[in-house]
């Protein structure tokens, strides 16, 4: 596993803590069934990939520490990479909402 990349369980306690956001980053979706699936309650927010690419300041948009979700971890794992050259300190479940299924 890559420095980014956390398992379901450390994704929920750093969702419950309040102190991290859980991003959807692969477009609009029914974010409760992503909840659904972490098996969380806190918010989950869509966004498409290019909204973190493109934008100068992503903190503004994610916040110091972010996690990011996608369906099989690649997607997430790119933007961890290029957030944290950016000064972002991201997250990324590792093998996505697919590699919880095992």
């Amino acid at each position: 596993m890559e420095d980014y990349e956390i398992d379901l369980k450390k994704l929920q306690d750093m969702a419950a803590s309040g102190r991290h956001s859980v991003f959807w980053v692969l477009g609009p979706t029914n974010t409760d069934i992503i909840k659904m699936n972490l098996e969380i309650n806190e918010e989950v927010v869509a966004l498409y990939p290019e909204q973190l690419l493109e934008e100068k300041n992503p903190k503004s948009i994610v916040g110091d520490e972010p996690i990011l979700v996608c369906e099989h971890g690649i997607t997430s794992g790119f933007l961890c990479k290029d957030l944290r050259k950016k000064g972002v300190n991201a997250y990324s479940l590792a093998g996505g909402i697919d590699g919880m299924r095992g």
